[in-house]
């Protein structure tokens, strides 16, 4: 891996953290070591997936309701979901947390003292049994019932959306960095909530300058476990690397199919078309097409079970409701080559996942929480 160099961080990206490991010229960071056991793509058609299907089935909706200020929406960034299925949702335009019981009824409001607002393109986490949200320029630690805790000034780093946390009391999340050859890369780094401590877990690919593919770097793939296991996208190729909660490589997915060879990052070129049931033999790292999309353009996605969801590359022009979807065990076994339908999916819980998407009638923002029902 080259060696990287630290970069002013844009406001867009929403925190400072704490920092003991160094990003100096010289600095190396881990890239995928040579004894990292390798899983080699095998490309699934379309054909061979036509009726294998994961469906999700709409199971809670939480929208705007006229007149009542708790169920007033503005610009909803995150959510999280504790193990009782309260749903904690960061209705940045408000500048607060509403939080709702399983059921999605309304049960009260986090931050709304002025000192106390979250970052209107921050995001919101769960560590070790509390509550974290930014500021912009600290953390700020709730209890789930709303006390506020404790505050802590974070200096250095920065934090994209989305971050998450771990039952152990960590957080798990990637900020920006640039190696000398000016690539820009999202930095994938586990942080103690209360200690000066952190892992780099490694690298994930984004691109030259402010995006790639027309995906923001902000919004390069990685996803963790509330265990502490990581999964990130990293390499020149579509390599999708696994990490243990201790920061040990266990596996890597490989697709031997280089980024540009899609889409030249300046050229503004559509990318190749899929051609009758073949598929393009790699990975998506751009946002889906058409409306918010899963994980609103996430690659990488886990269930509440902690099987891995890998969405292989479909072009600009894919108009279909059902995207195609590979799912891996924790352990690198495909376990299911099929298509799942394109929806928000931000988190996940037991048998749902969760996410923020538009009211097509009512042009409202809701929250919608789905059940998942996987053939395998």
């Amino acid at each position: 891996m080259r060696a990287t160099r630290t970069v002013v961080v844009p406001v867009v990206l929403t925190i400072c953290a704490c920092a003991s490991v160094s990003t100096r010229p010289g600095t190396r960071i881990p890239g995928i070591s040579s004894d990292t056991p390798v899983i080699e793509y095998s490309p699934v058609s379309l054909k061979e997936r036509q009726g294998k299907r994961i469906e999700l089935i709409e199971d809670l909706v939480i929208t705007a309701r006229e007149g009542d200020p708790d169920l007033h929406f503005s610009r909803p960034m995150d959510l999280v979901v504790d193990d009782k299925g309260r749903i904690y949702l960061h209705d940045s335009g408000n500048w607060r947390v509403q939080v709702f019981d399983a059921d999605g009824t309304f049960l009260r409001t986090i931050t709304s003292l002025a000192e106390h607002k979250p970052y209107q393109n921050g995001w919101i986490s769960l560590s070790g049994g509390r509550l974290v949200t930014s500021t912009g320029r600290r953390l700020c630690v709730w209890s789930l019932d709303g006390e506020h805790l404790y505050d802590r000034s974070l200096m250095f780093r920065a934090f994209s959306r989305y971050v998450e946390g771990t039952t152990d009391g960590y957080l798990i999340g990637p900020f920006s960095i640039v190696d000398e050859d000016e690539q820009r890369f999202m930095r994938i780094d586990r942080i103690a909530l209360d200690e000066r401590e952190s892992t780099t877990y490694g690298l994930a690919a984004a691109g030259r300058r402010r995006q790639v593919f027309g995906v923001p770097t902000g919004q390069a793939a990685f996803v963790a476990t509330p265990t502490g296991e990581a999964y990130l996208t990293a390499g020149e190729e579509y390599e999708v690397l696994a990490i243990g909660a201790s920061g040990e490589q266990r596996w890597v997915l490989r697709v031997p199919w280089p980024r540009e060879a899609l889409q030249p990052l300046d050229s503004g070129q559509a990318p190749e078309e899929v051609e009758g049931d073949e598929l393009t033999p790699a990975l998506s790292v751009r946002w889906t097409a058409g409306r918010a999309g899963i994980g609103r353009g996430y690659p990488l996605r886990r269930d509440g079970q902690g099987r891995i969801y890998v969405f292989p590359y479909v072009p600009r022009t894919w108009d279909r409701d059902d995207r195609p979807v590979d799912v891996y065990s924790p352990a690198g076994e495909r376990l299911f080559a099929g298509m799942i339908p394109e929806r928000s999916w931000l988190r996940s819980q037991g048998d749902f996942i969760y996410g923020i998407d538009v009211d097509a009638a009512t042009d409202q923002a809701r929250v919608v929480r789905y059940r998942l029902l996987a053939p395998f």
